[in-house]
């Protein structure tokens, strides 16, 4: 019997046929990621990621025995800084001229 929802198979560790290789087959979100995940999520480059790592900036954990580090995803959504509304300009309405003599 065949059924409308198609099956997600895992073509290799941390990667879905046809899917986001940061969600699990049932749909959940991964709570922690690998470098290569991170940098992806965040668009950035593997090496980026490491920098932050080695700077500080970025909290991650080496598995025990292994060299694999897992970053948590909350790590890197606190990594975000908003952006500064400050530097952008608003529109504002012109002041209406203050004289009282007619144009023409």
């Amino acid at each position: 019997m065949a059924t409308s929802a198609t099956r997600m198979t895992i073509s290799s560790p941390g990667k879905q046929q046809g899917g986001n290789e940061n969600t699990h087959a049932d749909g959940a979100e991964r709570q922690l990621l690998t470098v290569e995940q991170a940098a992806q999520y965040l668009q950035l480059s593997s090496s980026s990621i490491r920098s932050y790592i080695r700077q500080g900036k970025l909290k991650a954990f080496r598995v025990a025995g292994l060299r694999k580090v897992l970053i948590a995803r909350t790590e890197l959504l606190a990594l975000l800084e908003p952006t500064a509304t400050s530097c952008i300009p608003t529109a504002r309405a012109l002041p209406l001229s203050s004289s009282k003599e007619p144009l023409g």
